[in-house]
């Protein structure tokens, strides 16, 4: 049991992960996930060979042209193609009856995603292509999660109360979205394992090499900087809120540790996405359809009464924007960050500065670029799925450098078990709001684009798929490594064990 939490852990998360995201991909009807159609359109012309977008003023103001085998665009519209200005927004290529020219408006996003999840339309350009591609899409996802779980398993502590931390930032939402086709899921994920190997370089508690872990770290912050032209941002916040939980004396030599084998990589993945998004013009959202007069407070008013939707949405708003999370989702979310804020309580001032300052960017960044969405539109609205980056690891501040769970008693363990109980129950409300519109399609005023229900027996299958990875993530919390330490001293690392010239063995515990 020790060799199988161990050094087959990741294996095992892996698995539970894939279900999760297998099972979601199944249960939601295509084309709801948020702009799913343009990002298969991107995905399908990007394996194809059409990296460069060819970019004209097609939807919105912005977009990009896309040869999309016309299989696949059939899955989303079965309209003939009629022009590139009006709907279905496509044209037919003289001389290739099997490829028509779609407009996307994720065609002027960076391809390297798209490169990743694309290539199960090269087996199969039709219906099952597209499942193909979400399966895709829900690897990827579970190979950052799992590599997140198992830096956190390496932890000195209690793993429920690593787990609570991991899940209590891993909403509905975000599991949903890992069985979708769109770069928010992988996204997320990847800035899961960026926050959890940092925490662990910090705080010095993981027995993972401190070159496993600097390998990780530079490698989730790569992707997190090449999935949006925004990832550089979330890469520069997630270090300092880290970094907010340690003492000062350790911020110089984390920074000087980090410098060649994670910042090089990453400022190098930066230049190349900054030169594209800027030759691309995929920085540009929406122009504005008219004239906006706005002053300072009625722009703050709107901008407050929005929060609550942008935080609906980080919780589980799914579909386009159509289907919201019932009550006692929100609740059930509620009670985990309140759960959180004990694991915070348990520790030092630092620790409680940083999950507080953490807390706080949740809630005021999206209040404060929606601000600035409703005084200048041309910037495009924020949506509670962009959050994610951050939201996912808020929670890890708390749990990483207290080490409340091998220090403070039976209070912390048993908080854990309760987020647990409490996430899991928020879960199962999250699909019960969205199964009857996913398998029947009543209310359908609420659903945009149309689409087809899917199957009963489908969406079924899904659930069951869903649990199954459930159980899976459960026994993986269960199982004991005998390799994990415990225990580990409550204090910051001495500075020695940030210094990249110290021996390998100086970073294990």
């Amino acid at each position: 049991m020790g060799n199988l939490a161990g050094r087959h852990g990741w294996r095992v998360w892996f698995a539970g992960f894939f279900l999760i995201g297998l099972g979601w991909s199944l249960f939601t009807p295509i084309n709801q996930y948020p702009d799913e159609s343009d990002h298969v359109y991107r995905a399908a012309s990007v394996v194809r060979g059409h990296v460069w977008p060819k970019i004209g003023e097609y939807t919105h103001g912005t977009g990009a042209l896309a040869p999309v085998p016309r299989a696949i665009h059939e899955v989303f519209t079965t309209e003939p193609c009629t022009g590139l200005k009006s709907p279905p927004m496509c044209a037919d290529r003289p001389g290739d009856p099997h490829t028509v020219d779609a407009v996307t408006s994720e065609g002027r996003m960076f391809p390297l995603y798209y490169a990743m999840v694309g290539w199960p339309s090269l087996i199969s350009d039709g219906r099952l292509g597209v499942r193909g591609m979400r399966a895709a899409n829900a690897a990827l996802c579970a190979a950052w999660l799992a590599a997140a779980a198992t830096i956190l398993m390496s932890i000195a502590g209690r793993r429920v109360v690593l787990a609570a931390g991991l899940f209590a930032g891993l909403t509905p939402l975000a599991m949903y979205l890992s069985g979708g086709i769109n770069p928010s899921g992988p996204e997320a994920a990847a800035a899961v394992c960026f926050w959890a190997a940092v925490l662990a370089l910090i705080h010095g508690r993981s027995s993972l090499a401190r070159r496993t872990l600097l390998v990780l770290a530079g490698l989730s912050g790569t992707a997190l900087v090449t999935g949006r032209f925004i990832g550089m941002f979330w890469v520069g916040l997630i270090l300092v809120l880290s970094l907010l939980t340690a003492h000062r004396s350790v911020w110089l030599p984390f920074v000087r540790g980090l410098l060649k084998p994670v910042f090089v990589p990453i400022a190098a993945a930066a230049v190349v996405m900054g030169a594209y998004t800027l030759t691309a013009r995929s920085y540009q959202t929406f122009k504005p359809l008219r004239p906006v007069d706005r002053d300072l407070s009625e722009v703050v008013r709107l901008s407050l009464g929005n929060i609550d939707k942008q935080l609906s949405e980080l919780v589980a708003y799914f579909g386009w924007l159509s289907v919201p999370p019932g009550p006692v989702t929100l609740a059930s979310w509620a009670l985990v960050v309140l759960m959180i804020i004990v694991f915070a309580a348990y520790g030092n001032g630092q620790v409680r500065f940083g999950t507080g300052v953490g807390l706080a960017f949740v809630l005021l960044l999206p209040l404060l670029i929606q601000g600035l969405a409703f005084a200048r539109p041309t910037i495009g609205g924020w949506q509670g799925r962009y959050t994610l980056p951050l939201a996912v690891g808020v929670t890890l501040l708390a749990v990483i450098p207290a080490g409340v769970s091998s220090a403070r008693g039976r209070i912390p363990v048993i908080v854990a078990w309760a987020a647990m109980a409490v996430y899991t129950v928020g879960h199962i409300a999250a699909i019960r709001d969205a199964w009857g519109i996913f398998t029947t399609g009543l209310d359908n005023t609420r659903l945009s684009p149309p689409f087809t229900a899917v199957p009963v027996t489908t969406a079924r299958a899904g659930l069951v798929i869903v649990a199954a990875g459930g159980l899976l993530i459960l026994a993986a919390i269960l199982l004991k490594d005998r390799t994990r330490p415990d225990r580990a001293d409550l204090g910051p690392p001495a500075a020695k064990d940030l210094d990249p010239a110290a021996s390998l063995s100086a970073h294990r515990l």
